[in-house]
């Protein structure tokens, strides 16, 4: 209850869904656990206050295109922004400019390659590339006052980052990111 007010109190509202909201049954073809959650769900997100969440992580791809599809359908439909995948590494890999009190942000969502990470014309998120991820927070810099990095990826079940996830966070701040979460 007590960080409710924190997040509705907000003009912009960030979360990670990290899974498609879909009724689809059948799941792709991975190892680890296909999870989804029902589209319903869009409903506490809204009433959460979140209106903008990040897609690039190693579950968007769960349910295949249309788990992908469905999911943008329902976010639409509530009016909740997103960001960091799409049905093409060009859609996928946008960077999403907001105002806010006359301060403009810049937000780019990738994800570590897993199952999920798209290339060329292919459906997913927004992979882990260096170069890649390099060029965008540039570009990004040159629009904005404060560019965001949501980095979906690292380690399960330890505390901190190992010196190679460091080392990419390090390398993005210097690219111009102002913070990498």
């Amino acid at each position: 209850n007590d960080f409710l007010p924190i997040i509705k109190g907000n003009n912009i509202a960030i979360t990670n869904l990290e899974s498609p909201l879909t009724t689809h049954k059948t799941p792709t073809t991975k190892t680890g656990p296909a999870i989804k959650a029902l589209p319903k769900t869009v409903e506490a997100l809204k009433f959460a206050g979140f209106n903008l969440v990040t897609l690039a992580n190693n579950h968007i791809m769960d349910f295949g295109r249309q788990g992908l599809t469905d999911t943008f359908k329902n976010l639409e439909a509530v009016g909740i922004e997103f960001l960091g995948a799409g049905y093409s590494f060009q859609q996928a890999s946008i960077t999403l400019y907001k105002t806010d009190n006359n301060h403009r942000l810049a937000f780019i969502n990738i994800a570590e390659n897993e199952w999920s990470t798209t290339t060329g014309d292919n459906p997913g998120a927004n992979p882990l590339d260096l170069i890649a991820n390099h060029r965008s927070i540039v570009e990004a810099r040159k629009h904005a006052d404060t560019v965001f990095v949501v980095l979906h990826g690292g380690n399960e079940m330890h505390n901190l980052p190992s010196l190679r996830m460091r080392n990419t966070c390090r390398f993005f701040v210097d690219s111009g990111a102002s913070a990498v979460i």
